[in-house]
């Protein structure tokens, strides 16, 4: 993203909606930061055992329903979707997405526009204007007939939805577009870290998926590393089921929801020699559910053998 895009997206984005009904709120987690995670970087001498996993989220599952309401911004409570989309654009702190390949993240983040247009995001605006017209590296838009043009570049649509749009207009597209999003893969690491004698695990990545309109088959939108976005996970309040508070000492953020390991998610792969996924051992969905369950198995028995002696 060029210094031109950042400029805009900082002139945009202040302005949000979503974000003016985060700082206007009285929520007490407003100005809260992340718990700092022990160190377990690669190499780390005080790592004594380290496991990867990843898992994937449906957000049809009881404990999983929280990170999927509500649907449409309240207030401070937002749903995931809606934090990663305007963490991707924000202009003090952007979310990079990455690609996934071979167990690793690649090098190089996608582009936030790239990101947008797997939403669909410039058919959402068109069918909302009076006009849309691509015009080189630009589009010329008239939202109603009479309105005056207004010229944007292509790759900036999202940040400018607020000067397009009313604010009604602009949460209804954002409830469109986050609302799409039908599960999560994380990247989960469990580790026992001797300095500290502790046995727990932690999330490191997370990717998001929609559904190809014609085809139905899952799009992978790319993944986040976990630590950059809890900065905006432990400022938004979600709410655990019908009796939670939503307000006072009892108030949850979506940070500590997943630090507490609320989440529920099959595990879709481990680490192994060769690298591969339960699928691409063309096993019987028995036997995944069986290997599933003796990977969960070990890890239980393993902070219960640790802790023996």
């Amino acid at each position: 993203m060029n210094k031109k895009i950042i400029i805009l997206l900082t002139a945009v984005l202040t302005a949000s909606p979503f974000i003016q009904a985060q700082e206007e709120s009285d929520s007490p987690l407003k100005g809260d930061k992340p718990i700092e995670y022990m160190s377990t970087k690669e190499g780390d001498v005080d790592l004594y055992y380290e496991y990867k996993l990843w898992r994937t989220l449906n957000l049809e599952e009881t404990p999983n329903q929280p990170l999927a309401l509500p649907k449409t911004p309240v207030k401070n409570r937002k749903n995931l979707g809606t934090v990663i989309l305007e963490s991707i654009g924000n202009d003090e702190f952007p979310i990079p997405v990455y690609k996934y390949s071979d167990q690793e993240m690649e090098e190089e983040p996608q582009e936030a526009t790239s990101v947008y247009n797997a939403f669909n995001l410039q058919k959402k605006v068109e069918d909302r204007c009076f006009l849309f017209q691509p015009t080189g590296d630009e589009f010329t838009i008239i939202v109603a007939d009479g309105d005056p043009k207004i010229t944007i570049p292509q790759d900036s649509l999202f940040a400018y939805l607020p000067k397009i749009f009313s604010q009604d207009r602009v949460n209804t597209i954002m409830t469109e577009l986050s609302n799409q999003i039908y599960k999560y893969d994380l990247y989960e690491v469990w580790f026992f870290n001797k300095r500290y004698s502790t046995f727990r695990s932690e999330v490191r990545a997370i990717c998001p998926y929609i559904k190809d309109p014609v085809s139905q088959s899952a799009i992978s939108i790319g993944w986040m590393p976990f630590d950059q976005l809890r900065k905006y996970l432990v400022q938004v309040p979600i709410k655990l089921s019908d009796f939670n508070a939503t307000v006072g000492m009892n108030q949850y953020s979506m940070d500590a929801y997943f630090t507490s390991r609320l989440y529920s998610g099959e595990i879709v792969q481990a680490e192994n020699l060769q690298g591969k996924k339960f699928i691409d051992y063309n096993l019987t969905p028995d036997q995944i559910a069986k290997q599933r369950q003796e990977i969960e198995t070990r890890l239980i028995n393993l902070e219960e053998d640790i802790w023996a002696y």
